[in-house]
């Protein structure tokens, strides 16, 4: 609001923002943890095969697929336990349950997933009488199945290790897409977007009804005039959509639309 003395213009200021329209926050503590210098893990690292987690350059194609979704929610893991500092206590059952299915799902070597499971012990809030071993880490991967789908939503993910928005943000950074905060934080989350089968028969009924309203108006329904109703109510296709929703109501446009001529036709006007 101060006046600038070398060109008379008010000053401005921004504030730097996430995805999410909140002001970036951290503690102390926080920024202690995220510029804290890379501990080196005691276990042996194990040598990178075709069956580690480490994508291969013949695979890379793969990687915008099934498997990118698990190397994605393996790179999340890694950073979120980095940002935290190690696992808390209230959050490291599920990391160790999520880091097990990535595991599983990436096929990796018995070396790999002790090198992984130490990764993600160092640093853990460890408290007398409840302590996270690797024996406990192994036991649960032992136990977990193979996933045979995409496997749980990231804010199902979000919510079991509380992702704060401004870890969110951070998360997110350079993604197509998002990495939602939990719901715990008053965060709205995003309706689910439509199916095509149901987005077409939501847009087939709404051509029924712009053209049953044309009709009672006394009026031809053409496509152009359906289209520019369906521009009105925020539905923007194609004019070779809209006719093809206007031949399989029943209503065609006569003005678009020529009739395709029967055999006794063709007989009394040959080409």
């Amino acid at each position: 609001g101060s006046t600038n003395t070398k060109n008379g213009r008010r000053v401005g200021y921004m504030v730097p923002a996430d995805i999410h329209g909140k002001p970036f926050s951290y503690t102390l503590d926080d920024l202690e943890h995220f510029l804290r210098p890379h501990a080196c893990v005691t276990v042996q690292p194990a040598s990178v095969s075709r069956l580690g987690l480490e994508p291969s350059p013949r695979s890379r194609r793969a990687l915008k697929g099934w498997h990118g979704r698990w190397h994605r929610l393996n790179s999340v893991l890694r950073q979120l336990r980095d940002m935290r500092g190690g696992w808390k206590v209230g959050t490291r059952n599920a990391a160790v349950r999520y880091v097990a299915l990535v595991l599983r799902a990436l096929h990796a070597e018995p070396a790999k997933v002790q090198t992984t499971f130490a990764e993600h012990l160092h640093g853990m809030q460890q408290p007398a009488g409840d302590k996270v071993t690797l024996a406990h880490c192994m036991a649960s991967f032992r136990s977990m199945r193979k996933p045979h789908h995409g496997g749980p939503a990231h804010q199902t993910i979000a919510d079991a290790l509380a992702v704060t928005p401004d870890e969110a943000a951070l998360l997110s950074a350079d993604r197509k897409k998002p990495f939602p905060p939990a719901t715990s934080h008053g965060i709205p989350v995003p309706a689910p977007a439509l199916s095509r089968r149901d987005a077409a028969a939501r847009r087939v009924e709404a051509v029924r009804a712009v053209c049953a309203t044309i009709t009672d108006d006394g009026s031809i329904p053409t496509g152009t005039a359906v289209r520019a109703h369906l521009a009105a109510v925020g539905l923007h296709p194609s004019l070779a959509t809209v006719l093809a929703d206007m031949r399989a109501i029943g209503c065609p446009s006569r003005l678009t639309h020529k009739p395709k001529p029967t055999m006794q036709t063709r007989r009394m006007f040959p080409r």
